[in-house]
């Protein structure tokens, strides 16, 4: 990731599966060159499409891992892909789901 996405963060709307993309607070807003760049970088980025047989393994996640069901499909994404690292400051940093580890980037 570059310098001028490393502060951004993603956020998740559970009901509609949006992503959103913010600024923290303490920031100026961006300038117009400047975001154009972060949005290119963020066009490198892969989609991951969650269909029926996503759900299916996210609920076979939440059982196993006792996360809720929408941060299961977050986890089940990151798996399809084939993350090995997931961010996040709500999960169990350190925790190891298949070959992925979870890591609090804010610790």
């Amino acid at each position: 990731m570059s310098r001028s996405t490393s502060r951004i963060y993603a956020k998740i709307n559970s009901k509609r599966q949006l992503l959103r993309l913010s600024l923290p607070s303490d920031t100026k807003p961006m300038d117009i060159p400047k975001a154009k760049k972060v949005i290119a970088d963020l066009l490198h980025w892969e989609v991951v499409v969650n269909d029926g047989d996503s759900f299916l393994w996210a609920i076979d996640l939440q059982k196993r891992y006792k996360y809720s069901f929408w941060d299961s499909v977050i986890l089940h994404a990151a798996l399809k892909v084939g993350s090995t690292v997931l961010m996040s400051e709500d999960l169990a940093t350190g925790q190891k789901i298949k070959e992925m580890t979870i890591e609090n980037p804010f610790l």
